[in-house]
């Protein structure tokens, strides 16, 4: 870390924290059983390391994977975190934050109808 902006992950992690829990929520609401959370990572959490650019580089992936890539918000969230450690900061990550708000703010207000659905029947 060479960038004195790298402090700023830790007030973006919050924004991060509500997001992947306000999912794992949406996903708790509607499983029936224990078991079917095993879903739950195998089609959302593990493709996300893989195609999210947390190991490896977007542009090496092929065009497809890239195209996927930027729908998955772990993809947006590296691209920040790599930026303010690095200190290349750029207008484009103003973006990558507007979509972990936009994508927290979906899934927290489906968990919250869901749960709410699922505690009262």
């Amino acid at each position: 870390m060479d960038s004195p902006l790298a402090i700023l992950v830790l007030p973006l992690a919050v924004l991060v924290g509500v997001m992947f829990a306000s999912i794992a929520l949406s996903s708790t609401s509607i499983a029936r059983s224990i078991s079917s959370l095993n879903y739950f990572f195998a089609v959302f959490i593990t493709p996300q390391f893989w195609l999210g650019g947390v190991f490896f580089p977007l542009d090496r992936l092929p065009e497809w994977a890239q195209s996927v890539a930027w729908f998955i918000p772990v993809t947006h969230v590296v691209n920040v975190y790599r930026g303010l450690t690095s200190g290349d900061v750029r207008w484009s990550h103003l973006g990558d934050v507007a979509w972990i708000v936009v994508v927290a703010a979906i899934f927290y207000t489906v968990a919250v109808f869901s749960m709410r659905n699922r505690l009262v029947k």
